[in-house]
């Protein structure tokens, strides 16, 4: 102890010491301890810096040797140039329109039907203009409602077995709407009602009539039948069996061709 210090002096002075001293070796241990951390973040920051030189020297070789290798162009097809061909459009005269014929529908008056003295339906030749009798003539009868009505009308006098009534009902309707689809069957059921009153002769004019104004009629197998069979009253046997060899020739699968009696079958 040197001279002059107290005792309490010198033990304080010895733990204080001896702190210092601990401390100090602490303070090595973190010191040595950071030093080694930072050497192993200097090595990681080496390794990943080589390692992006490398990616990048890769890099670098890919985009020249891409750039460096020629690029191969499409043969093009050289032919040699000819003169083009000159075309000189010119407008087609336009032809003129069709004259009508003189023979035309148009211009041929249209027969006209009207009931005769004996009741038989009358195709006769307009008087005036034909031009102006088809313009009369010409309107289209199915878009009149009364047309119907007045057919029906007609039809309902042959249900209720009055011939006589419905002669004049479809002579009416013949003479109003000769153009009507109807009218071919108007015409046939006269033929019927003459039949009904025996009047055969008459019969006979009324299926007439109907094959030479409407051939293609529906009602010309059963006006076939009942002309033959009106000839057979009136006596006329060779007119019977030809209105029954028209009606198997040219009707041969119609209900009618099975009606033709045995006698004049074949």
């Amino acid at each position: 102890m040197p001279r002059g210090e107290s005792p309490n002096r010198v033990l304080w002075v010895l733990p204080l010491a001896f702190c210092v001293n601990a401390c100090g070796a602490g303070a090595a241990n973190e010191l040595a301890l950071v030093r080694g951390e930072l050497a192993r973040v200097q090595r990681d920051h080496s390794a990943l810096s080589k390692r992006v030189e490398d990616l990048e020297s890769k890099t670098d070789q890919h985009v020249s040797i891409a750039t460096s290798e020629p690029a191969i162009a499409t043969p093009i097809a050289v032919t040699e140039d000819k003169p083009l061909k000159v075309v000189k459009l010119e407008p087609k005269p336009l032809a003129p329109p069709p004259s009508p014929s003189p023979t035309s529908e148009d211009d041929e008056p249209r027969p006209m039907l009207k009931i005769g003295p004996s009741g038989a339906i009358e195709q006769t030749m307009p008087d005036e203009n034909p031009k102006l009798s088809k313009k009369l003539t010409s309107k289209n009868p199915v878009l009149e409602p009364q047309a119907a009505k007045d057919y029906d009308a007609a039809f309902a006098l042959v249900k209720a077995k009055k011939p006589k009534a419905a002669l004049e009902a479809f002579g009416a309707f013949i003479v109003r709407y000769p153009d009507h689809p109807y009218a071919a069957n108007a015409l046939y059921w006269r033929g019927e009602c003459y039949y009904a009153l025996g009047d055969h002769s008459s019969a006979v004019s009324q299926f007439e009539a109907l094959g030479a104004r409407y051939p293609a009629s529906a009602k010309m197998p059963d006006a076939l039948l009942r002309m033959g069979l009106s000839h057979k009253k009136l006596g006329s046997a060779d007119k019977a069996k030809a209105a029954f060899a028209k009606l198997r020739k040219e009707f041969p699968t119609s209900e009618a061709a099975k009606k033709i009696p045995p006698e004049d079958a074949s």
